[in-house]
């Protein structure tokens, strides 16, 4: 995690962050250390590490926000199976057993919506939605799921009734962002409370506002998309020299140190390294993928 550099780019994008959006986040770090210095015991995690608690900053909640972008995403992973297969096997193999097209040229999935005509119009159903359940039973013989090669992982899931469906008269909505436990947990649930209205719901490490949740008219949910959104560059590279392969001469990587604390051990210091592009990882995403699959 650390050659992924993370915490440098946090860095990078608290100065380019508008005065007022500063004053939320600072607001909130504000709020956190508050509610540490007042507090009787910490979480079990510090126990556990033997590790006390550092002041929160801002930096620290963009430094989540980018591990959630990097956990969401599937492409440091599929771009290196994608370029396996297609050097095996070709472009062409690739496209028909990735469901992948030209203009989606590295898209993990494409997703069609079926309104009620259309389900209709291919006999995916008997009945019509709203008056049936969703069980085998009332689907056609032989429907199954799309299967495609894409490493299992978590998603979500979102839905919503309109009121005429409904015994209140009102809409539904439902959301379900199942993503995979962690210590401590990416969700936690909160309330926010302003003179005029009140926000429930659940909210992000580090992150002020309510993701998803409720004020006293409506609701709103989120969801992650699979898309492109990690460029990737095979590099030629020199371990002893420190240096790849760039433009037909050998370039100099920049090279930073890290040290990571080990518990009841002494501290470890690493070297991370950088190209003109962004991070480099030694190890590749083809290498690491059993972390995915």
């Amino acid at each position: 995690m650390r050659s992924l550099s993370l915490h440098v780019y946090a860095r990078e994008l608290k100065k380019h962050m508008k005065t007022e959006e500063m004053e939320i986040m600072q607001a909130y770090a504000d709020g956190v250390n508050a509610y540490v210095a007042q507090a009787t015991i910490l979480p079990l995690e510090f126990w556990l590490t033997g590790t006390s608690f550092e002041p929160w900053k801002v930096e620290h909640s963009f430094m989540l926000a980018k591990l959630m972008e990097f956990h969401l995403s599937t492409s440091q992973v599929m771009k290196a199976i994608k370029t396996y297969i297609a050097e095996e096997a070709g472009t062409e193999f690739l496209k028909e057993m990735m469901q992948v097209s030209p203009e989606y040229h590295f898209l993990d999935t494409i997703m069609t919506v079926l309104n009620e005509e259309d389900m209709k119009a291919n006999g995916l159903l008997r009945k019509k939605p709203h008056s049936t359940e969703f069980t085998k039973k009332n689907l056609r013989n032989g429907t199954r799921p799309h299967i495609n090669l894409i490493p299992a992982r978590t998603m979500s899931d979102s839905w919503a009734i309109l009121g005429k469906y409904t015994k209140s008269g009102k809409p539904l909505l439902a959301n379900d962002p199942h993503l995979t436990h962690k210590l401590p947990g990416a969700w936690y649930h909160q309330i926010l409370k302003f003179p005029n209205e009140t926000v429930v719901g659940a909210g992000l490490s580090g992150v002020p506002p309510v993701i998803i949740g409720r004020n006293t008219h409506v609701a709103w949910g989120i969801t992650a998309s699979g898309i492109e959104n990690i460029d990737m560059y095979w590099l030629d590279i020199n371990e002893k020299n420190k240096t790849y392969y760039y433009n037909n001469t050998w370039v100099p990587f920049t090279v930073r140190k890290e040290t990571i604390k080990v518990k009841n051990g002494e501290k470890v210091e690493i070297e991370c390294y950088s190209t003109h592009h962004g991070p480099a990882i030694m190890k590749t995403p083809l290498e690491a993928s059993s972390l995915y699959m």
